[in-house]
């Protein structure tokens, strides 16, 4: 009785902490989240993503089988204006938009720029004489110039500001607004009050797309994108996902388990047991991890039929009139071993460079540490209480001869090495795109952009500078500068965004300041000339607000340079590619690394974390065979049954290998977890079968009809729960799904079918 209430006081706090852990938990849809610590050219990508990226904002698409107008554009914007208070909403080029703002970055620029470049510049401008004759030839290039772009700069720019070699250089890759062909153009819609939780951007995408559909114009679409609708798809589906494939387990668990047990009461127990483990699990990971990535809740799956197997077990084990106390002896050492074993599987997952496998390791090792405690406690209370009728007799042994079992296990090893010598070994992918939902708008849409805006196109790559100040971030831009246009000229780069001159030079601007205050004063006269030159007062604005603008030129960073430039010593370009980057043009890439430069982009990314995976694995096998060979020998204390148990999993896994093949599914990251759990479930089915057989001495027809059908209807319960995933709305989960769900299946059939006959034939042979 003291124990009991001990017991149970224990629990108490447990379930109060695990419940108070539930307030820290969150779910986090970055696919950055999941990926290593330490490789230069992911944390490259967190610092743009952090610092650069308007990752923040939604990107309307919006199409029209015939050209758009930029009316049609600027009367949507005010609308999702009026009716979304907190977007800001951009859809044309900065000087558009704000030219006040553009101006001022522009004569900022200038002041900064060479001096000798200045000197050079402002020549034209002092002397009238040169003055009228850059005016003529702008006039001329408006009239006669077959360049669209050069015109229509000339007739905006007269003076040549523009002509800026940074400005020359960010025009060449200048973000477009509306596409080539005119039936597209892009709305930024900013959102600065929106977080970082899916749900929330799930709501904010939902208000913009109904505020759109409110929006009546004949024959206009769109679509949306952005780092907001990524979240909310993704986010959206791994919740979908994950209560799917729980329901539908439950409901299949449900019922076999009334097919074995006969009894809805023990049902109602196990499923309540069920909840409490999910429940406590977590609560524990809500204080362990705070945040649950794309990976780990793939946890739900895995302890699901992990730890539906101890409740049957024990469930099938119990006898009439057993004590709680005698079946909790009975009883715990096998679950306990299982539980322990299957454990230290997940928990090699830990030493994995991937935070998502980590932590995917860490959640099922204490679920199942949970999981076998408390249906330890929990479940033979309640077979006491509301015990089982007579047990279902539907299957008969299905146990083969030991003859046809041996031959059954050598055909399937040569099988397996067949496939291996005649079609190779299975491949491994990576590919972040693979935890998007299968039906994306978002990816749809993203795939047009690449092919319509050049700004947006897969030959894109980052490149991200750092220094402690200002100057040393100039060096290391400098000296990577030298390395782009080597390999520009070596054609594998086309063009770069790499603005050196944005940062501010205090020396430069200090030698230029007489000059520019020259200019300043005599600005009126400038302006007097250009209009006797024939250009109003549009062709004048944005001349006269630089000339207005470098009289006054503050300390402050321009919100121009913060495009590339932020004050924690991080600075941000980008180079073109000729091509999509390969293995062979990624290796040449590297020539621009150093220790404060770092080209990275998901182009990149995948082939560099290809090979991470792939170590991974190698990784994770040698010290995973090491402690399993050892815990399996611990476990039994017979190198007989420990042989039996490895020679049954090594027999699955390259069966599950030789079908990888044949089906052409390669592994990838996440479904690779299948490798785990088909090792975990074998320890556990040979654990709960041997040690059946031994505390039955060898009786066939009893531990079929204990443990046999046990873990033969649990078998089938986790492989329709892993088969659900098949329909998951991404494909990595779906993938994940089928190979957990044919290595759980030949598993349970493999151990049920040979594990008894041979371990009899053994110790009979003794």
């Amino acid at each position: 009785m003291r124990r009991s209430i001990q017991s149970s006081l224990i629990f108490g706090v447990v379930l109060l902490i695990s419940i108070s852990g539930l307030n820290r938990l969150s779910f986090a849809t970055d696919v950055l989240e999941i990926l290593p610590d330490g490789i230069p050219e992911v944390e490259a990508l967190q610092v743009f993503r952090e610092y650069f990226d308007d990752d923040h904002r939604v990107i309307l698409l919006l199409k029209h089988d015939d050209e758009i107008f930029e009316e049609d554009v600027a009367e949507l914007a005010d609308h999702l204006k009026r009716s979304l208070p907190k977007a800001r909403i951009q859809y044309q080029t900065r000087f558009d938009d704000d030219p006040e703002s553009f101006a001022k970055s522009l004569a900022r620029l200038w002041a900064d720029s060479d001096p000798i470049q200045v000197e050079r510049f402002t020549n034209r401008l002092r002397d009238p004489a040169k003055l009228q004759a850059l005016l003529v030839e702008a006039k001329d290039k408006i009239a006669l110039s077959l360049d669209q772009g050069e015109a229509t700069m000339a007739a905006y720019d007269p003076l040549g500001f523009l002509t800026h070699p940074t400005m020359t250089q960010l025009q060449g890759n200048s973000f477009d607004y509306q596409s080539d062909d005119g039936r597209f153009w892009l709305l930024m819609i900013a959102n600065t009050e929106l977080g970082l939780e899916y749900r929330e951007h799930a709501k904010w995408v939902n208000q913009i797309r109904e505020s759109a559909n409110n929006w009546k114009s004949e024959g206009f679409t769109y679509t949306l994108t952005g780092g907001p609708v990524f979240s909310s798809e993704i986010g959206s589906g791994m919740e979908k996902d994950m209560s799917g494939t729980i329901a539908m387990t439950s409901v299949i668990v449900g019922i076999l388990f009334l097919l074995t047990q006969r009894s809805f009461v023990q049902l109602l127990v196990l499923g309540a047991i069920l909840g409490l483990v999910f429940l406590i699990t977590l609560g524990l990971a809500g204080w362990v991890y705070g945040t649950l990535n794309l990976v780990s809740v793939g946890f739900a799956a895995i302890l699901l039929g992990l730890v539906i197997d101890y409740g049957v077990v024990i469930a099938r084990e119990s006898s009439s009139g057993q004590s709680p106390a005698s079946l909790r002896r009975e009883m715990a050492p096998g679950i306990l071993w299982a539980a322990l074993t299957t454990a230290v599987v997940f928990g090699i997952l830990m030493l994995s460079t991937f935070k998502g496998v980590q932590q995917l390791g860490g959640v099922v090792l204490m679920g199942l540490i949970v999981g076998a405690i408390i249906c330890l406690w929990l479940m033979p209370l309640a077979l006491e209480r509301f015990p089982r009728k007579e047990p279902c007799q539907l299957l008969r042994p299905p146990f083969l001869g030991v003859r046809l079992a041996l031959a059954f296990l050598l055909v399937l090893l040569i099988g397996s090495a067949g496939v291996f010598v005649s079609l190779g070994q299975p491949e491994i992918e990576f590919d972040v795109s693979m935890v998007e939902p299968e039906v994306s708008e978002a990816a749809q849409t993203l795939e047009i952009m690449q092919n319509q805006f050049p700004a947006f196109s897969r030959r894109n790559l980052s490149l991200v500078a750092k220094g402690e100040t200002v100057n040393e971030v100039r060096d290391s831009l400098k000296v990577a500068e030298a390395k782009i246009n080597q390999l520009k000229e070596a054609g594998l780069i086309t063009r770069s965004e790499w603005p050196v001159e944005v940062l501010p030079d205090r020396y430069a601007r200090k030698t230029n300041a007489e000059v520019w205050n020259e200019i300043s004063l005599s600005s009126q006269v400038i302006l007097t000339q250009m209009e006797r030159a024939g250009f109003n007062e549009k062709g004048r604005a944005l001349d006269s607000l630089v000339l207005k603008n470098l009289a006054d030129i503050s300390d402050e960073l321009d919100p121009f340079a913060r495009k590339f430039y932020h004050e924690d010593g991080f600075f941000s370009g980008r180079i073109q590619l000729k091509e999509i980057v390969t293995a062979e043009t990624a290796k040449d890439l590297q020539v621009l690394n150093t220790d404060d430069v770092t080209v990275s982009g998901w182009e990149m990314l995948r082939l560099l974390l290809l090979k991470r995976v792939k170590d991974d694995l190698y990784l994770l096998f040698i010290p995973a065979t090491l402690v399993l060979l050892f815990a399996l020998i611990l476990v039994f204390r017979s190198w007989k049954d420990a042989v039996l148990t490895a020679g049954v999993l090594v027999t699955v896994l390259l069966l599950v290998n030789a079908l990888v093949v044949v089906a052409g599914k390669p592994w990838n990251f996440l479904s690779s977890m299948a490798i785990p759990l088909i090792v975990g479930t074998g320890i556990d089915y040979s654990i709960h079968l041997i040690f059946a057989l031994r505390r039955s001495h060898g009786d066939l027809a009893k531990v079929w009809n204990g443990v046999g059908k046990g873990i033969f209807f649990c078998g089938l319960s986790t492989v329709v729960g892993f088969g659900s995933l098949c329909f998951a709305s991404n494909e990595t989960l779906q993938s994940m799904g089928f190979f957990c769900g044919i290595g759980v299946l030949l598993t349970m059939t493999l151990s049920v079918m040979v594990v008894p006959t041979l371990w009899v034939w053994g110790h009979r042979n003794r």
